[in-house]
């Protein structure tokens, strides 16, 4: 079985082994449908991924009972008292959910001196895995001076890709009247502008997963749609109404796992 720790105590390390999971199944799909008035069948309306339970069992073993009641006393500790990160082995690298515990089971039999089995749920209230890492959506753009151009994007991950992009001005004009920037997904039509006067040395933040744009420490009120990346190659568009400038760009995502 693949090691599985939570929170730094590990679950695959003496005395403790884990013999079953259903860890590596998809959280559920929710799908709201309104039906037809006047015609068969239904609209879907609106779908999520709902928070996800994760079991896991197995047993442990020590050289008494004395030693494995206190096996036992650290199993619940661990296991019951804190919300942290569920590790699980896959691949080359680890899944990690953030999780807190919500029971532990014990199964010991009038015999079992040395020996306990146990069941374990875990509550994910966000049902996507990450692998720990921070990746590039895109190279790096240095010294541009397009107004408009395509930026070929990649998501490494199984499920939405939600980015964190900054853009710093290098040099730009006017500076004294606002500029409207742009960018978004062609592929799920999801496009977002916001404006403002932008001055040499501005750096922009576009943070999709808090739906946040910061002008250096400004919040910014923007409009449309945060754009969002399916798994694998994709585009991301940028525009801005600048008559002349010079910018750098980034993009990095954690990769998410359903």
């Amino acid at each position: 079985m693949k090691p599985f720790s939570f929170n730094g105590f590990g679950l695959s390390t003496d005395p403790y082994r884990v013999t079953d999971t259903d860890a590596f199944t998809a959280p559920t799909k929710e799908i709201t449908v309104a039906e037809l008035a006047r015609a068969h069948g239904g609209v879907a309306l609106f779908r999520r991924f709902k928070p996800r339970t994760i079991n896991i069992s197995g047993y442990f073993k020590d050289a008494d009972s004395d030693a494995l009641e206190a096996d036992l006393d650290a199993l619940k500790n661990n296991l019951l008292n804190v919300t942290g990160q569920l590790a699980v082995g896959y691949r080359s690298g680890f899944r990690y959910w953030t999780a807190e515990g919500q029971n532990v089971n014990i199964s010991r039999g009038a015999t079992d001196v040395t020996k306990m089995a146990y069941s374990a749920q875990f509550l994910a209230p966000s049902p996507f895995a990450t692998d720990g890492t921070t990746q590039n959506l895109f190279t790096a753009v240095t010294g541009n001076t397009n107004r408009s151009f395509q930026l070929g994007v990649n998501n490494i991950g199984t499920f939405l890709a939600l980015p964190f992009i900054t853009i710093t001005m290098t040099a730009i004009s006017p500076t004294n009247a606002p500029i409207t920037i742009t960018i978004g997904n062609p592929a799920t039509n999801e496009y977002l502008s916001f404006s403002g006067t932008f001055n040499n040395g501005d750096v922009i933040t576009i943070d999709v997963v808090n739906e946040q744009i910061y002008q250096n420490a400004t919040l910014l009120n923007p409009t449309g749609l945060f754009p969002t990346w399916l798994p694998g190659a994709g585009i991301m568009d940028y525009s801005d109404t600048a008559a002349s400038g010079t910018l750098s760009l980034t993009g990095t995502y954690p990769p998410r796992y359903l």
